[in-house]
This record gives C-alpha cells, structure tokens and sequence, in this order.
C-alpha cells in the first residue's frame, strides 16, 4: 500500500508530477502515516529515474579538488586547448591556439583558420617548439587544463574591447594582448611570466632608461642570470604551492567527496544539450570498472564502451 500511495503522490501529473520529498511530505502527512515516513519518501524520489535524468542539482558538485604539483621549471608542463570560433577575420582566422607553461604561466596564443590536426601541428612545431625548443612538454589531461581555460576567458575580454567596429580584427591585437598579460604580475607566483623565463622584467614604453651593469668575466651575465632564475623559480614554486592550499580549502569547503565502489552503476552527465526540456543525465546506466578517484573508468551497461569521467559528471 505504502508503495502504491508513493508512487500516485509522486508520479501522477495530478497529484505528483515528479517534485521533491519536502512537497511530497506535506501533501501525504496529513492523511497518512507510517514509521520514518521522511525517508522513505525521500529514498523514493532519490530511486526515481526521471527525477535523476532531468533535475537540476543546484548543490555543489561532488568532489574535492585535486591540485597539480608545480613542474620543476619552465616549459616541463604545459597545457594547451582551442578558444573559438571567434568572428572570421579578413585574414580569415577564426580559433586561437592557446599554450600555457604551468610553471611560469607564460602564455603563447596563435590565430588560426580552422582547428584541424595539421593546422594544429604545424602551428606548434613553428611557433612553439621551435621558438622556445622544448619538443618534450607534457601534455596534461583536458580536464584539469584549468590554467588555459582561465586565460581563455580573460582574453577574449580583453581582445572584445580592441576590435574594431566591424567586430572581425581581434587577430591584429592578440599578439598584444599576450604579452600585456605575460608582463603582468601573476597572482599565483607573484612574479610576472616575462620574468620567470627571461630573468628580467620587461621594458615597456612607461619605464624609465634602464640602468648598465658591469661584468668582470665575459660570462657574468650568464652566471648572474641563472642565479637570479633560480632565486625567482624556487620563489615562484612556494607562492604556487601556497595559492594551490588556499585554492583547495575553500573549493572543498561544505562540498562532498563521495568515492564510488567498482560494480556501481552511474549515470553520466550529458553536456550537449538543444532545450530546456532535455535529459541532463543519461538514461543509459554505466558500470564503475576501474577506480582512480576523482576519476573512474565507466562502461557503458548496452555497448560495452569504456570511458574516463570525473566524480562530479555522475
């Protein structure tokens, strides 16, 4: 009976139509009751699968952040990811091909026409490897690629407030806009990107003539600028670390971090969506097969297909 009444209260268009335990309480407690009454109401919205496909869960999503230890020096990580498409430029670019060095957090970005693999390829051998000869640079995961997507949504800011009338000549002010940025004192480091890779600050029209130095040996310069590198690197790892602690105590502040069990099964988040009114999980369970907290390896119950997915996409 408990059940039959459960289910008319919250699935009957009329009587229901699918709300949360809270309204489902009010409406039942009145006419009926029945030991731990709440919950057994609220375990039957949590099982219902129409209410997981569809609702929007406006707490916090699951999981604690993980932070990526600084690499050891420049260019030993970097991140790299597409903004666009953009307006179509008369140089008919429309992406950005975003490069960012998790060590200093010096930024190159490259406009291009389309995101094809070539393009891609070609873009990073001329103006990346070969510029700064670092063929080795690991690349990270995309979904910790925090540090691009960051950059990504301050400069297209930036570059929005240059263009011109017509709105299509952001090409000619990216260049700009990069190395305004790279100048710049970064919160993380407390030292700009320019300086963490030259050793210097860089000169810019507002300063003033810069001073001469002496060197007694024909390789002071050098034996100079790598100690001052080394005095910025090491500086530059502790404020990372320090931002990174504080990053995580307030991310993680009153959020869950529930770790799943292997045979699980798990619903995925679904990203692409047309309307209002579609699912925003799948309705196709998947499988918990491998655990690597916050990441798991999911397989699809139907296909078999496996995939890597973060705790808070289930």
């Amino acid at each position: 009976m408990i059940n039959s009444l459960l289910k008319a209260c919250h699935d009957d268009p009329l009587t229901g139509a699918h709300f949360s335990t809270d309204r489902m309480y009010y409406k039942i407690r009145s006419h009926f009751w029945w030991p731990r009454m709440k919950i057994g109401i609220q375990c039957d919205v949590k099982s219902c699968s129409l209410c997981t496909q569809f609702n929007i869960d406006r707490a916090k999503r699951y999981g604690h952040l993980h932070s990526i230890p600084p690499p050891e020096g420049p260019f030993a990580l970097v991140g790299i990811d597409f903004c666009g498409p953009l307006p179509r430029t008369p140089r008919e670019n429309q992406y950005v091909l975003v490069i960012t060095d998790y060590f200093t957090r010096y930024i190159t970005a490259i406009a291009l026409p389309n995101c094809t693999a070539e393009n891609t390829a070609r873009a990073l051998f001329d103006d990346f490897f070969v510029s700064y000869n670092h063929i080795y640079s690991t690349p990270y995961h995309p979904q910790t690629n925090g540090v691009v997507e960051r950059f990504n949504a301050t400069f297209v800011a930036q570059i929005s407030k240059l263009q011109n009338t017509q709105h299509n000549n952001w090409d000619e002010d990216l260049r700009a806009v990069v190395f305004a940025y790279n100048t710049g004192v970064h919160k993380s480091t407390t030292f700009s990107p320019y300086e963490l890779l030259y050793g210097c600050a860089a000169r810019l029209p507002i300063h003033s003539r810069s001073r001469h130095f002496t060197f007694l040996k024909p390789n002071g310069y050098f034996e100079q600028l790598k100690k001052t590198l080394r005095i910025f690197h090491q500086a530059s790892r502790e404020n990372i670390l320090l931002q990174q602690q504080a990053n995580r105590e307030y991310y993680n502040k009153n959020r869950l971090g529930p770790q799943l069990k292997l045979g699980d099964k798990v619903l995925r988040r679904i990203y692409i969506s047309k309307g209002r009114l579609d699912l925003k999980f799948s309705p196709i369970p998947n499988i918990v097969v491998e655990l690597h907290h916050p990441m798991y390896v999911v397989e699809d119950e139907y296909t078999g297909i496996r995939s890597q997915v973060h705790i808070s996409d289930l």
